[in-house]
């Protein structure tokens, strides 16, 4: 925690403390109200807290996806991924060339540059979209900073060279 520059006496506790005190003390105004009820019903009809998505409605993250307009996002995205972590389409972990054999492991970097930019991009947007609604006097100069600062690395994020070992069969 030093070598982080993270005190490693009581100060973050503390500090933890103080900002759960200032959450409860927003989430307890009037018009929020509604919200904490349905969390706190759920709660006591379940037994457990609530994901923080389902007291509004929504039973599942494609549902919440569909609703934001956001499914062929969820597809993309989720589909892949989920396929990868649970293993259903071995296609991600064993290739066949040319009498060969190669695996990879579940965490294999070969497509990291992708998905470095892939986030990204969703990131900036997800942002862009939250400065048109909430401080649309902010998106030239925000498109300016990128411009600026940000596309060339963001552009330059470099290739990765895997250098993998093949098994013969």
């Amino acid at each position: 925690m030093n070598q982080a520059g993270l005190p490693v006496d009581d100060t973050l506790g503390a500090e933890g403390k103080k900002q759960a005190q200032e959450i409860d003390r927003v989430l307890s105004q009037p018009r929020f109200a509604a919200v904490r009820e349905e969390f706190r019903d759920w709660k006591k009809q379940h037994g457990r807290g609530a994901a923080w998505y389902s007291p509004l409605g929504v039973t599942d993250l494609r549902n919440m996806a569909k609703k934001v307009n956001r499914e062929a996002l969820y597809v993309f995205i989720y589909g892949p991924g989920s396929e990868v972590m649970h293993t259903s389409n071995y296609g991600h972990h064993v290739a066949f060339n040319s009498g060969r054999i190669t695996f990879r492991s579940i965490r294999h970097p070969k497509d990291f540059s992708n998905t470095v930019r892939l986030t990204a991009t969703i990131a900036l947007g997800i942002f862009m979209k939250m400065l048109r609604e909430y401080r649309e006097g902010e998106c030239p100069r925000f498109g300016q900073k990128y411009v600026e600062k940000w596309r060339n690395a963001f552009m330059g994020i470099p290739q990765l060279k895997i250098n993998e070992k093949d098994l013969g069969v």
